[in-house]
């Protein structure tokens, strides 16, 4: 009996070193059922994120078996939020009704046109008033007035555009950005990068007073002007019976004027 009860202890030390050995080197655990953080782990126990149930020792304490005071601790601990996906914001791109190949105003007065007046015409443009946009191509009018850019030919009694890349024929009128030819009895512009031809020209800075569209102009650039009286205040050349340039080596006279 003396021996049996001696034995006990050796047996017990035995089992604890092994469980020991065991756990240390024990192959990573599958896929299962637990995750790794609702368990209790004392240690190094396993090494896979999630634990079958039945590879669980029953030494290990889920946390959802902790008592209530110890859970309520772990519920006020914050949790990492995902960072919010911006959402992606759709680009509207303008539409064929933004752009007509044929405009016609068939009366006078009032929303009278083929197609919407805000629609930039590529093409050709018959009215009374042309206020569009944009207009490339053949436009004739009685008036042309704010379009914001022109280009092509045109053929008006009053013509006013913030921008003008073609052959403009009015009586009255001119570009804030004239890069084409404008022929005209009175031919006014702010920037004459182009061709003057009238009775009386001028290029100068606010010549067109307060008008809404004209752009800022950091440089003046060379134009020409050819007609009666001519007069600027930029690099370009001058023809006409009398000449007017406040910048040039000679300020006023008469046939040419060159200021560079």
């Amino acid at each position: 009996m003396g021996r049996k009860m001696r034995a006990i202890p050796s047996v017990a030390v035995v089992s604890l070193v092994a469980g020991m050995l065991a756990a240390l080197f024990s192959p990573e655990v599958p896929v299962g059922v637990w995750h790794r953080e609702e368990l209790e782990l004392p240690g190094v126990l396993v090494k896979s994120e999630i634990i079958p149930e039945e590879q669980v020792p029953d030494s290990v304490v889920r946390k959802s078996e902790i008592p209530h005071e110890h859970a309520a601790a772990d519920a006020t601990v914050p949790q990492k939020q995902a960072p919010a996906v911006p959402e992606k914001k759709s680009v509207q791109t303008s539409s064929s009704s933004d752009t007509s190949l044929f405009q016609v105003q068939y009366l006078p007065w009032g929303n009278a046109y083929l197609y919407p007046k805000s629609a930039s015409i590529n093409g050709v443009a018959l009215g009374y008033l042309l206020p569009q946009e944009e207009i490339n191509g053949v436009s004739v009018a009685m008036v042309h007035f704010f379009n914001s850019k022109k280009s092509g030919v045109s053929f008006s009694l009053v013509d006013v555009s913030k921008s003008s890349d073609g052959l403009a024929l009015f009586i009255a009128g001119g570009a804030a950005d004239n890069r084409g030819c404008l022929v005209g009895l009175w031919n006014i512009t702010e920037n004459n990068r182009g061709v003057q031809i009238g009775l009386f020209n001028q290029a100068q800075r606010d010549s067109l007073f307060e008008y809404p569209m004209k752009p800022e102009f950091k440089d003046k650039k060379f134009g020409v002007q050819a007609g009666i009286v001519n007069v600027s205040d930029a690099p370009g050349i001058q023809f006409g019976l009398w000449n007017t340039n406040p910048n040039s080596w000679i300020k006023h006279f008469p046939l040419i004027n060159i200021c560079l």
